[in-house]
């Protein structure tokens, strides 16, 4: 009797290990098969085992902050060039070509990162390379250091390629990331020559070493075929022997928004070949959950199928168009992402974007066949039942639940997809007219 209550205890508690460097708790998650297991170090690892890629695993860690801590407009240049100076630096007194090398002798992939609202790795390798990995990982995150040869070459590419920025092209795409992000610093990805004269190393150093300094609050994630013992000892001399002190963060509001107000933009541009570019970008707060995602995603493609068919099909005014729908987090909460961008035959950039208008209309008021919608709903499932047998998948499947409280976008993904209706496609976009903002740019040729 006292060997069962023994055993249902350590079923309901998890089994607890203690040590200086250790797998202090293991638990069931209690989803999609996966393991809960909690280091000395603070940081929590959730491994699921898979044969569905025989050999490989991908594993990826994140920690809530990111360089929103040490933010100064005056140094958004130098943030925003992080990851790639850190990148071609190396780390550990080897040069990143060396630590590139090192990685693909075992078909290894790691990565470190320090973005805007976290920091943390992710990386890929065969089963016998996750020894690999896990080395570079702790070179990365515990011997970071600055190349300032490898810097300055970047800087010089980069430079010789802003010199062909002065194609439209580029000071279209400059334009869309400057407005979208209502002009933050940090908020345009192009590097400029200002960016590239103005990278203080020291400060990026500095950030990074701050950010890898206490990783007490990150969940690192293991998905793929591995041998559990094995991996329980590369976790326990690689993972828990990242330095955690007790830090416990969220991001810090930087001011990074979307846009606030709806918007129209017209500007020229002298071309060698004249031609209209036409823009939009819809968005409006939405709940995060499976219904949303999925509805965004059909109404999403629905709609693009919509606009090709019109502007190249029936009116030839251009190959193809670039657009898509969905629902991500952002600093304000969850909203809906719906850019759409074509190149027009010039002259037509304003029947265009009439036309795009239109179609978005039509389907805010209910203008969607069955047909269009099946065909969506059979598109995605396909996709779905395709991607459900990669570890990239469940790895998704597996932040998503841990880092949004037990979300679950695998289980009822199916039903939920079947479940939506052409009345929730239409009410889908008519928040978007109704409520949401709107950003349109559009350029032509400059005439002469």
């Amino acid at each position: 009797m006292k060997k069962a209550l023994l055993a249902i205890l350590v079923l309901a508690l998890g089994s607890l290990v203690t040590s200086a460097q250790s797998i202090v708790k293991e638990s069931p998650l209690g989803a999609y098969g996966a393991m809960h297991w909690t280091l000395s170090n603070g940081i929590n690892v959730y491994v699921k085992a898979s044969k569905l890629q025989p050999g490989w695993l991908t594993i990826a860690g994140t920690s809530p902050g990111g360089y929103s801590h040490n933010y100064t407009p005056a140094q958004a240049s130098s943030l925003k060039q992080l990851n790639t100076v850190m990148a071609v630096s190396g780390a550990g007194g080897m040069t990143a070509v060396e630590l590139g090398k090192m990685l693909r002798a075992d078909s290894a992939r790691m990565r470190t990162y320090v973005e805007r609202d976290e920091e943390g790795f992710a990386g890929s390798c065969k089963r016998t390379g996750l020894e690999i990995a896990l080395k570079v990982l702790q070179l990365k995150a515990l011997h970071p250091q600055i190349d300032t040869a490898a810097v300055n070459k970047y800087v010089a590419v980069n430079k010789k390629a802003n010199a062909k920025h002065g194609d439209p092209k580029f000071a279209f795409a400059d334009s869309i990331f400057a407005n979208v992000f209502g002009h933050h610093p940090v908020g345009s990805e192009k590097v400029s020559n200002y960016d590239l004269d103005h990278i203080d190393l020291n400060f990026i150093l500095q950030v990074y070493q701050d950010r890898f300094a206490d990783l007490s609050d990150m969940s690192v994630f293991v998905v793929g075929d591995f041998d559990p013992d094995s991996l329980k000892t590369l976790v326990v001399k690689y993972i828990a022997t990242l330095p955690g002190k007790g830090r416990v963060e969220k991001p810090v509001d930087i001011g990074y928004r979307l846009f606030d107000s709806s918007k129209t933009l017209r500007f020229t541009a002298k071309m060698a070949e004249p031609q209209d570019k036409v823009y939009f970008f819809w968005t409006t707060q939405v709940d995060y959950t499976l219904k949303n995602y999925l509805t965004a995603q059909v109404a999403g493609r629905i709609l693009s199928d919509m606009w090709l068919d019109d502007l190249r099909g029936k009116h030839g005014w251009t190959k193809h168009i670039d657009s898509h729908c969905s629902v991500v987090d952002t600093d304000g909460g969850p909203a809906i992402y719906f850019p759409f961008n074509a190149t027009v035959t010039a002259g037509k950039g304003e029947a265009a974007r009439q036309l795009v208008l239109d179609d978005l209309e039509r389907v805010a008021r209910g203008n969607v066949t069955a047909a269009q919608l099946k065909a969506q709903q059979d598109y995605y499932s396909r996709v779905h039942k395709e991607n459900m047998g990669t570890n990239g998948y469940w790895m998704q499947m597996l932040q998503n639940y841990v880092l949004n409280d037990g979300l679950d976008f695998d289980g009822p993904y199916q039903s939920t997809l079947e479940s939506i209706t052409r009345a929730d496609v239409a009410a889908f976009v008519a928040r978007l007219l109704n409520k949401g903002r709107q950003l349109n740019l559009m350029m032509t040729p400059a005439q002469d």
